[in-house]
């Protein structure tokens, strides 16, 4: 018996058609179609594979501490994967305009956002922002957290939170608080107000640097700010620390009192870091970018860096993510909408 049998196919050369006649074997034809649907899965799996240069878009200028974060995780995560990592600074908006790149980059997880407490407050600042910071965006991982202290002047009448109440309650409107307008630092004010109950009113300043030159002049009294900035003035005695607003003690004020401890638990605020990508992009790629960055993250110098720049360094699962990000927005709109702050 012939294992080979006669198949003919017709062949179109210009306008005439001429008829082809080989051998193949069905072993072969077995071999040849198995090849054919392995190439069809390979594509597949390429076209949905993280690609090997990586773009983190940072929505802060250079320099500041959220870059230094983005690119210290840049470099770890190029060691471990060995894929080219670079970080791309997109700041201006309020974190929309990088934000809006990741959002219409293309579903290959070469294109993250290294976002910031600010994502999620953008819709609350910002009209017709044009895009969804949970809806349009996929969480891929966590990867520090912080939060505020409560700091004062010296010259403050107060040594404690409870001080400062009855203080500024026995003299409404005296005192004023340093915010940052559109930003986590005015809802923290505000936050702290409804709580209190008291009538500390906004002094509202460009950027931190000038808010705390005129904290320490004495220009402005109080001022949310985060520990690791301040942390000299404070021990030097240019600023009386008070409180912090994280669920826990700092570790850099380990006495001072949270704003739970003191009676304000509705305070309890604090701010991340982490990664996302567009949504739409693929499970499998997601999965894979957080086992990296998790272990990018692992080593005892990272964690010593992160706590350097005042960042408890965080490693969690997409859904840990997630879950942060809907609290968080939850909450911030809640303050908001107390406070009657609306989106200009």
């Amino acid at each position: 018996m012939n294992p080979f049998r006669a198949e003919s196919i017709r062949h179109r050369v210009g306008g005439l058609v001429i008829p082809l006649r080989f051998h193949v074997s069905a072993t072969a034809c077995a071999a040849l179609l198995a090849f054919g649907i392995f190439l069809i899965l390979v594509h597949q799996t390429l076209a949905q594979a993280p690609a090997k240069v990586v773009r983190i878009v940072l929505p802060a200028t250079a320099g500041s501490p959220l870059d230094v974060a983005a690119r210290l995780l840049a470099q770890q995560l190029q060691a471990h994967t060995g894929d080219s990592v670079i970080v791309e600074s997109r700041p201006g908006g309020g974190s929309t305009i990088g934000a809006r790149a990741v959002a219409t980059a293309p579903l290959n997880g070469a294109t993250l956002l290294f976002g910031s407490v600010s994502h999620v407050l953008a819709p609350i600042f910002i009209k017709n922002l044009g895009y969804d910071p949970i809806i349009d965006f996929v969480p891929v991982a966590q990867v520090a957290q912080g939060s505020w202290v409560l700091v004062a002047n010296p010259r403050v009448p107060a040594h404690s939170v409870p001080e400062l109440v009855a203080y500024s309650k026995a003299n409404p409107g005296k005192l004023n608080i340093a915010t940052v307008p559109a930003n986590a630092l005015q809802l923290v004010s505000e936050a702290f107000r409804q709580q209190s109950g008291t009538d500390i009113v906004d002094v509202n300043y460009q950027g931190l640097t000038q808010a705390m030159t005129s904290l320490l002049s004495g220009e402005v009294h109080l001022a949310f700010n985060p520990a690791s900035t301040l942390l000299p003035l404070i021990q030097t005695g240019q600023l009386r620390v008070l409180a912090v607003t994280g669920a826990a003690r700092d570790p850099l004020l380990p006495d001072v009192p949270t704003m739970a401890q003191v009676g304000y638990p509705g305070v309890t605020l604090g701010y991340w870091l982490g990664v996302l990508a567009r949504a739409g992009t693929s499970p499998d790629i997601v999965a894979k970018l957080n086992a990296d960055i998790s272990v990018s993250l692992a080593s005892i110098e990272v964690e010593k860096i992160m706590s350097g720049l005042g960042f408890e360094r965080k490693i969690g699962s997409p859904d840990d993510f997630a879950a942060v990000l809907a609290s968080d927005l939850t909450s911030w709109t809640n303050i908001a909408a107390r406070g009657g702050i609306k989106p200009n």
